[in-house]
């Protein structure tokens, strides 16, 4: 294997730049001037964690309704 060997790379993706926000001095360039897909995964968040806490099985892993029936009463239906 030789180190002076150059391999076919991907392109990189455009960065989506908010005007006025992109230019806020300590967080503007680090917040707001990244790929589509880093909006979509910050979006996709609460709305897995909604989802998740709607779930028997994600009821623990996203903070989901415990039963607060005492011992021996019947559930509502």
């Amino acid at each position: 294997m030789a180190f002076n060997q150059s391999y076919p790379r991907l392109g990189s993706i455009n960065s989506i730049r908010l005007p006025w926000l992109a230019e806020l001095p300590v967080v503007g360039k680090a917040l707001f001037v990244q790929p589509l897909v880093v909006y979509l995964a910050v979006a996709c968040v609460p709305l897995l964690a909604r989802l998740l806490s709607r779930q028997q099985c994600g009821s623990g892993a996203a903070g989901g309704r415990r039963s607060t029936r005492r011992t021996g009463e019947a559930a509502a239906v």
